[in-house]
């Protein structure tokens, strides 16, 4: 062969070499499988097995990526809510999405709480028609899981509704002591006329007392029981209970004749005339004894 013509085919060889590696098919890295939790709630495990730490919570239909999975049905997956890593087992996982039974909340607002307290920290607020799941109950709360965004927290189950209820509608102010309600974005505020008002968990006299309310304390009124009592929450802490309507007014106090007693005690008879108590005398003294 010429030495042009061997010049010229070692130089389409190297050509060849410089271009297979770009040419070959490079294989993509296997895609996270996309799983869907189906109990309300359920763990994320530091290891495979019922008796490990517990790393996180997963909630119906939340979403999670395989990463590695065992032959006795353990799955080592990734959380979407959270980026928390764990084990959990392959049977409460679903391919699809599943929806669990929606209740809608019921209440102008509704604060979302950390604990099954009315006086727990609400780090955010429901609005009128939001759906939330159930997850736990606590006696009158519920631990639910808010559809429109994820976020899980306690609230009171009376004012959750099975089904969408009508929206609240304004009413007319029915006189001074019977105010009607504001419209949504219009707050109705009283004031404590009592040096000191109990706040009750419940709208009844034996009922728990969760605090103690003070003279001119400003509370938001959000619901009623019947004439007697109020339920109130405060606005700077969200904390919520009952009041006995005869301690609010819908000004400050101003003068000390305004303010209602905390317990009225009932006034004493005053005795018959003839039956009157003899007023009490103080003994004379004795003779001095007499000098020796």
């Amino acid at each position: 062969m010429p030495a042009y013509a061997r010049f010229q085919a070692l130089r389409l060889l190297g050509a060849l070499l410089v271009l297979a590696p770009a040419c070959a098919t490079v294989p993509s890295p296997p895609q996270p499988r996309v799983f869907y939790s189906i109990p309300a709630v359920s763990y994320l495990r530091s290891c495979p097995g019922l008796d490990c730490p517990v790393v996180s919570e997963i909630y119906l239909s939340d979403e999670v990526h395989l990463l590695e999975s065992r032959p006795d049905g353990w799955w080592r997956v990734k959380s979407r809510r959270d980026e928390a890593v764990g084990w959990t087992q392959r049977a409460l996982l679903s391919e699809r999405p599943l929806s669990g039974q929606t209740h809608y909340v019921a209440a102008r607002e509704l604060p979302l709480r950390d604990s099954p307290h009315p006086e727990a920290t609400s780090r955010r607020r429901l609005e009128f028609g939001d759906k939330v799941q159930k997850l736990t109950e606590r006696r009158e709360w519920w631990r639910v899981l808010v559809e429109k965004d994820r976020a899980i927290g306690w609230v009171t189950a009376a004012q959750l509704a099975d089904t969408l209820p009508p929206e609240p509608a304004a009413e007319a102010a029915s006189g001074p002591g019977t105010p009607g309600v504001s419209p949504p974005g219009a707050p109705v505020y009283w004031y404590v006329a009592s040096d000191s008002a109990a706040l009750h968990l419940l709208p009844l006299k034996d009922s728990q007392v969760l605090k103690r309310l003070t003279l001119n304390d400003k509370v938001e009124s959000i619901a009623e029981s019947g004439a007697r009592w109020r339920k109130v929450r405060f606005p700077d802490t969200g904390a919520e209970g009952w009041v006995e309507t005869r301690f609010l007014r819908q000004e400050p106090v101003t003068a000390r004749g305004q303010i209602v007693p905390a317990r009225v005690r009932p006034a004493r008879k005053a005795a018959p005339p003839d039956k009157a108590a003899p007023a009490a005398t103080v003994p004379e003294p004795g003779p001095e004894p007499e000098a020796m």
